[in-house]
């Protein structure tokens, strides 16, 4: 994220959130709104118990847990940053895809789309929607992050 710049006051969106460490990472860079999706309700439970329990440094971002299966994910409005640890197969992939590229034709915004362990990618490249903006390798962690301008 530090690499990155994304600006403070955005809205962060982790598919396959798990057990919410990423939420809780996320909450050190000024967002003014986390959101957790995933399909599993146990670990839905989970990951709010460990935002209360672990933190977040700013108790005053929103902050939502969606249990649902993430091809069905509604991506609102205002939702700008996407992070996902190659949750699922290219079938879910493709449907979530396809939400969010609606979501931004819908309101057009800026957006990032990081993509930890991306094994995929080349699914995302081929929609059209978003740029590569980058490869990193952090402490032996592969991530591709993407771009969409509505320009």
């Amino acid at each position: 994220m530090r690499v990155l710049q994304i600006p403070p006051g955005e809205v962060f969106v982790d598919i396959g959130s798990g057990k919410g460490r990423v939420l809780i990472m996320a909450s050190a860079f000024g967002p003014k709104k986390i959101i957790g999706v995933d399909y599993a309700p146990e670990l839905c439970d989970i990951a709010r118990r460990n935002l209360v329990s672990r933190g977040r440094r700013d108790s005053t971002i929103a902050t939502i847990i969606h249990c649902c299966d993430a091809a069905e994910y509604g991506f609102e409005e205002g939702e700008t940053v996407i992070y996902m640890f190659n949750p699922f197969d290219t079938v879910v992939l493709d449907k979530m895809l396809q939400r969010l590229a609606a979501s931004l034709r819908r309101a057009p915004r800026k957006a990032w789309l990081i993509y930890h362990f991306p094994r995929w990618n080349t699914m995302i490249e081929s929609q059209g929607m978003f740029q590569r903006l980058g490869y990193y390798v952090f402490e032996g962690c592969e991530f591709m992050v993407y771009t969409h301008n509505p320009d």
